[in-house]
């Protein structure tokens, strides 16, 4: 049977099989509602997907100082702080003046982030004032690495940060 035939030159009883080859043909109608119903499906499925994606992606503001009152909390999370950075011949420490007793974190840029520019403007301003008595103040996005075990050779509180911004000098004289 072809469809492009007229409906009474394929059957001798038209009627009975004109309603068998209109089973056969979804109407216009139908085909417009289930259009419909799979481009509803198929939002619905991207936008869960999208924001599945915007919420793992999305890292928590926490302080420096919850971290390192609760390091094994967030050991292998990524988070995002406000820190004030100091560099020296053995390294770069995170810190900030409202929790000096509970130490430092060492700081490690992610090997793998070559395109962040606030990483690279980060590590011009640790070159050139890294060591002065004006830490740099960054928001740093990153991972924080905690090793519970004293270890000469590992540092206990690490943070590998791929991201940086809000760049700036402290405007005080402040050690760690």
């Amino acid at each position: 049977m072809s469809f492009g035939q007229p409906v009474q030159n394929m059957t001798r009883n038209g009627y009975s099989n004109a309603n068998k080859i209109a089973e056969m043909v979804p109407s216009m109608k139908n085909k417009a509602w289930s259009r419909r119903m799979m481009f509803a499906a198929f939002l619905a499925v991207a936008g869960n997907t999208c924001a599945n994606a915007n919420s793992r992606d999305a890292s928590p503001t926490v302080s420096l100082c919850e971290v390192l009152t609760h390091p094994s909390n967030y050991s292998g999370r990524k988070v995002k702080m406000t820190v004030r950075i100091t560099s020296t011949k053995e390294g770069g420490f995170l810190w900030t003046p409202s929790c000096r007793s509970l130490g430092v974190a060492t700081l490690q840029i992610d090997d793998a982030v070559d395109s962040d520019s606030g990483i690279s403007d980060l590590l011009d301003l640790l070159r050139s004032h890294g060591l002065s008595d004006h830490p740099v103040i960054a928001t740093l996005a990153g991972t924080f690495i905690y090793n519970p075990k004293k270890d000469e050779h590992r540092q206990r509180s690490v943070f590998k940060a791929n991201a940086a911004s809000n760049l700036k000098l402290s405007n005080h004289l402040e050690h760690p």
